[in-house]
């Protein structure tokens, strides 16, 4: 009898001994997203609108810290119109901490998600203006979430605030449109985890 419970100690500790693959747990994820952004301007000029809505692409990846917690960087492309002037293009890119709500179970998911990182905007040129380029800084907030399709594949949604302050160059300085204090914007993309 003795000799039995032996072997199943000495069974059982052999056996969590030996490296076990964790299929359930997430290491990562890599999204691509479509959106709409509004920006907001401080200091538009009399006879200048307001940016309107444009188009924009991200594409962000995070790591697993903690099973809720998730770092990462991102990158995107934003078109900003505002009449009268060309529209301007922005470039941006950054560092971005999401932590996933414990309230939600599968098939559903939701997060949180805080950013910050330097934006780059370019006026092409046109009948009244030369092609201009500034610089900023973002702080995006969103609130996102995700709903498993298949495999390992989601699709998700995020609302994001921009703020944006340490404006500089020639687009903000000379062009008289303002300056970005806040971008609004919805996204819709495609996730894979791994």
């Amino acid at each position: 009898m003795v000799w039995m419970v032996r072997l199943a100690v000495f069974g059982t500790l052999l056996w969590m001994s030996v490296p076990h693959e964790a299929t359930a747990q997430v290491k990562g994820d890599v999204e691509f997203r479509l959106g709409v952004n509004k920006r907001f301007s401080s200091g538009v000029p009399a006879g200048a609108a307001q940016p309107s809505f444009g188009p924009s692409l991200d594409v962000m990846g995070h790591v697993a810290l903690m099973p809720m917690v998730r770092v990462g960087a991102y990158g995107g492309y934003e078109l900003s119109p505002q009449l009268p002037y060309p529209a301007r293009h922005l470039v941006r890119f950054g560092l971005q901490l999401r932590v996933l709500s414990p309230f939600l179970s599968r098939p559903w998911r939701m997060w949180l998600s805080v950013g910050f990182g330097p934006a780059f905007a370019f006026g092409p040129s046109d009948a009244q203006t030369v092609s201009q380029a500034g610089r900023l800084f973002e702080v995006p907030v969103g609130v996102g979430f995700a709903h498993h399709l298949w495999g390992r594949w989601e699709v998700t949604g995020e609302v994001l605030a921009r703020p944006a302050f340490g404006h500089g160059g020639s687009l903000f300085e000379a062009r008289g449109t303002g300056t970005d204090a806040l971008g609004l914007g919805l996204a819709v993309g495609l996730q894979c985890e791994w």
